[in-house]
């Protein structure tokens, strides 16, 4: 036996860069190295069934310690004790997933843009605080379900199931978790459990956010093309900028009345320079866009020979949320917000009655300058 211990050496675990794999240093000791994650496993068989212990993640868990475990796992073994149904005798404290949530994001954080981790953490505290308390390697389907339920069918839900799975995955090859289907996957899992309460509606096709400045650069400077670039400015829906008249526009917003906007609330929406020079001017009453009948506003088909197929132009409200938060770093819930979408409980709604037009305008601000500013290839 002692000719097939104790393989691997200090000095070789302390290399810059270690090929992907998965390293034995004998007793049914591995060290499994993806990327730059590094993690101790014990691996035996039980029941004809391979199995998995974390051992630890490797430089916290050291050469020594973990050989240290991964004896009481094979003394365990030699008295007819599965080392897993007795893993407390052997490991450190499991952590918690919000704990490994926050190694994940440590890892990753250097290669995203501002606000993202920011708001992965947010979630750890919100929309995933039943969560995040539970040891990682007992996380189980029920508890994500559980954490889901609240805010499913929503854009958030989904951006959390997807951070569930990541940090699952991140468990799972840190030597926290037993390599099993993640219990997050949606496709043929989570999607029986929490299936859409409204799988009938279609969602408007939308342009991805990276094609809009090139699209919006290219627009005409005619009364639709007008129309359309101030649409995807303020990410309002259509007929809110089609039937927009001169007494709704501000010198620094567009207020939409309660008996005009969907959700029966006044919505105020910010707007820039750049937004007025697409407004022509006209009288206090008068339509921004006037259609071809007098007294009537623009064509709801005007700008359609203006829009590729796949697009459409409500499918711009999409663009502009799914930009805020995977480039500009915004929250979900403050995206919502820019929508005009209702955000929260009732009761939470009833206590903070703030529309946060300043942080809204933060977001229009950049939204602005990436549509107008960013540049575009040409061949």
């Amino acid at each position: 036996m002692a000719r097939t211990l104790n393989r691997l050496t200090d000095t070789w675990l302390k290399k810059a860069t270690i090929k992907t794999g998965i390293y034995g240093d004998g007793g049914s000791l591995y060290l499994r190295v993806q990327g730059s994650s590094r993690s101790w496993l014990f691996i035996y068989q039980n029941g004809g069934k391979r199995r998995e212990m974390g051992l630890g993640a490797y430089p916290d868990t050291s050469l020594a310690s973990a050989r240290e475990k991964a004896k009481a796992a094979r003394d365990l073994r030699l008295n007819g004790i599965d080392p897993l149904a007795d893993k407390h005798k052997i490991a450190d404290v499991v952590p918690t997933f919000e704990e490994v949530a926050e190694l994940w994001v440590k890892a990753n954080e250097a290669h995203w843009s501002a606000g993202v981790a920011a708001r992965y953490r947010s979630y750890l505290t919100g929309h995933l605080a039943t969560l995040s308390p539970i040891a990682i390697d007992i996380v189980s389907t029920n508890d994500v379900v559980t954490a889901l339920r609240p805010t499913w069918g929503t854009p958030t839900s989904q951006f959390a199931r997807s951070m569930i799975e990541r940090v699952i995955d991140y468990a799972t090859v840190s030597g926290h978790r037993a390599s099993t289907p993640n219990i997050a996957r949606y496709r043929g899992h989570i999607q029986h459990l929490l299936p859409q309460g409204r799988a009938s509606i279609r969602h408007h096709p939308a342009m991805d956010y990276a094609d809009v400045p090139a699209f919006y650069q290219a627009l005409p400077n005619t009364l639709a093309g007008r129309m359309l670039k101030l649409t995807i400015l303020t990410a309002c829906r259509s007929r809110e900028i089609r039937e927009l008249k001169g007494h709704e526009v501000q010198a620094d917003r567009i207020v939409i009345g309660a008996e005009r906007y969907k959700t029966r609330k006044q919505h105020s929406i910010p707007i820039d320079e750049t937004c007025h020079a697409l407004i022509a001017p006209c009288g206090n009453d008068d339509y921004v866009f006037p259609g071809k009948i007098e007294g009537r506003p623009i064509s709801e088909h005007a700008f359609d020979d203006l829009i590729p197929d796949g697009a459409t132009c409500h499918g711009f409200r999409t663009s502009f949320a799914v930009w805020g938060v995977e480039q500009g770093g915004f929250t979900d819930e403050l995206m919502q917000r820019c929508l005009g979408h209702v955000v929260g409980s009732a009761t939470s709604r009833a206590y903070q009655r703030s529309d946060f037009f300043e942080q809204r305008r933060a977001v229009h601000e950049a939204w602005h300058l990436f549509v107008t500013t960013r540049p575009t290839l040409t061949s």
